[in-house]
């Protein structure tokens, strides 16, 4: 349980309401250990006596005491579950802080539907077992031990029979729940997969009705549904035995202290009420006993949910060191015999031996083939990866020097997938502080300001999750101006306008190009007709350069007279 000891630790802030929880806890101890007693003196003083008043008074003792019971269970669930839910909330915090901190090769080699499943399934379970241990851990030991002690203050003979069982009560919970314990973690791997299916059939819906492939992802998601359900089952199938066997030990010794009992009353040595408050506490040992395996049970899982959240937060933070040079960027870039493979040692290299050099304000283009390198080569340059081999360099400075969020703040990037977030267009557009003219002339120069002034609110225009209200180029628009109302002097632009019709293309390139003259420009995209007028361009293949110049310089090169005259003949 070393996993869930670790997480606990969260718990700490709370520690005075779990006090508090705990405290009131007892008020339903005094009840429970207390309440068989007075039963027992009903029966023998007040029924066998005839003694009505004496039953009346015990009867209201009785609800006194249940009523201080009560008020006890309310409040200590009160106070344990604020407690745990406030537990609940900083995890969670900490939990989506953390995969924020992370650098992208962490976040790439974490698979998004276990994300999911911690945040939804295992955190709150973590929680669950907190109140668990609060209110039902700490009230078994006390009631277990309570009533066995009162079994032997009502009668020791009696009670040796009951000590006889208890061992052999306590082996078959503790053999049974060993045979389950390993199930919980496959169920946590099988949630995990499920969650993924239905994640990846919800973003890829269109696909999958297009292609009318229904039918192949619901047995898919069947398969692993059945397997999910399965390892439950077979958990299910090994606990369902718990109660049973435990149900029939505790009638067998209800039936040998009923057999002895008849001849200690006969004996004088017990009466009537007693045997019947022996048999309460035996169901309260019973009680504390199912009680004690369910918390194993939640205990176990959760210790599994413990040990996958663990395993995030205790993740160092950056496997990319940065260091604190926070000098202000002025836009010379340079590519120093830089290699990059992803998978460190695999030998598959993405890029190979690249060496250029952008110079402050100039416009470069980076083109190629698809699959050529150039979102990778952008990746580089913002630390989103390592390089294995050379040095980038931004104003003659190793981007190893930069303090990693100043660089970062200093390159204004607009990446290949439109990501918008839930919310108004505003919210989306307003990234960076800057003043509504400047919002306004940002939405001019990407052609989506008159659709803005169309739409009824305006600027807060509610953008539906994933965009699904706007056409592709309507929110690549959005997602370009964005990037050019953050204050840079580094802009870069990774295929945006894939979606854009070509008069609009052409506008919204001579809009930036005339308006940030002063800026250095990054254009990677596979369209070659837009970079005429560029000072540089890029060509690349395979992940090497295959040549540096100008467009008309270009058209000498085999393989881009190739792509320029076939995207030529294709706009035709």
């Amino acid at each position: 349980m070393k996993h869930l000891i670790h997480i606990l630790k969260y718990a700490k802030k709370y520690k005075k309401w779990l006090l508090y929880g705990t405290l009131f806890v007892l008020f339903e101890i005094v009840m429970d250990l207390f309440l068989p007693i007075i039963t027992a003196n009903i029966i023998n003083v007040g029924i066998l006596n005839n003694n009505t008043y004496y039953i009346i008074l015990n009867i209201i003792l009785m609800i006194f005491l249940s009523l201080i019971g009560i008020l006890g269970g309310v409040l200590s669930t009160y106070y344990t579950s604020k407690a745990t839910g406030y537990m609940v909330s900083d995890i969670r915090k900490e939990l989506f802080k953390k995969i924020n901190q992370l650098s992208i090769l962490q976040i790439d080699k974490l698979k998004i539907n276990h994300v999911i499943t911690l945040i939804s399934n295992d955190i709150p379970l973590i929680g669950s077992i907190v109140v668990l241990i609060i209110r039902i851990l700490i009230k078994i030991p006390i009631i277990l031990f309570g009533s066995i002690l009162m079994t032997f203050f009502i009668s020791f003979k009696l009670a040796i029979i009951l000590l006889l069982f208890l061992p052999i009560m306590i082996l078959i919970i503790y053999i049974l729940m060993k045979k389950a314990f390993p199930y919980f973690e496959y169920t946590e791997q099988a949630i995990d997969d499920v969650n993924g299916i239905v994640r990846e059939d919800i973003n890829c819906i269109k696909v999958i009705k297009t292609f009318c492939n229904e039918k192949k992802e619901i047995n898919r998601f069947d398969l692993h549904n059945k397997n999910s359900k399965k390892l439950n089952i077979e958990a299910i199938k090994i606990l369902s035995l718990v109660m049973p066997i435990m149900m029939f030990i505790i009638n067998l010794i209800i039936v040998l202290i009923l057999w002895f009992g008849h001849f200690e009353i006969k004996n004088s040595n017990i009466e009537v009420g007693d045997i019947v408050a022996f048999i309460q506490y035996l169901n309260n040992i019973l009680s504390s006993l199912m009680a004690g395996s369910a918390i194993l049970i939640m205990a176990s899982r959760s210790d599994v949910s413990a040990k996958r959240v663990n395993n995030i937060l205790n993740m160092p933070i950056n496997e990319i060191k940065c260091g604190n040079l926070k000098n202000e960027i002025k836009g010379n870039i340079k590519f120093c015999n830089v290699d990059f493979e992803y998978e460190k040692g695999s030998g598959d290299y993405v890029l190979k031996n690249l060496n250029f050099e952008i110079n402050a304000k100039e416009k470069v283009a980076i083109t190629g083939p698809t699959g050529a390198g150039k979102s990778t080569l952008i990746s580089l340059l913002l630390r989103f990866y390592e390089v294995n081999n050379g040095q980038v360099l931004v104003d003659n400075q190793d981007i190893k020097n930069y303090d990693l969020k100043i660089l970062r703040q200093q390159i204004s990037v607009c990446l290949q997938k439109n990501y918008l977030f839930k919310g108004t267009i505003n919210d989306n557009l307003k990234l960076d502080s800057i003043s509504n003219k400047e919002l306004i002339n940002a939405c001019e120069i990407c052609n989506i300001y008159d659709f803005i002034q169309d739409k009824k609110n305006q600027f807060d225009y509610e953008i539906s999750q994933k965009g699904i209200n706007l056409s592709g180029g309507q929110k690549q628009r959005l997602s370009l101006a964005r990037t050019i109302i953050k204050k840079s002097n580094i802009y870069i632009f990774d295929e945006v306008m894939s979606s854009i019709d070509l008069k609009n293309e052409k506008e919204i390139m001579n809009k930036i190009l005339s308006q940030y003259q002063n800026k250095t420009i990054i254009f990677a995209s596979s369209r070659i007709n837009l970079f005429k007028n560029f000072d540089k361009i890029i060509l690349l293949n395979n992940g090497i350069i295959e040549a540096i110049g100008t467009h008309e310089q270009l058209l000498n090169n085999k393989l881009y007279k190739t792509l320029y005259e076939t995207q030529v003949n294709d706009n035709e």
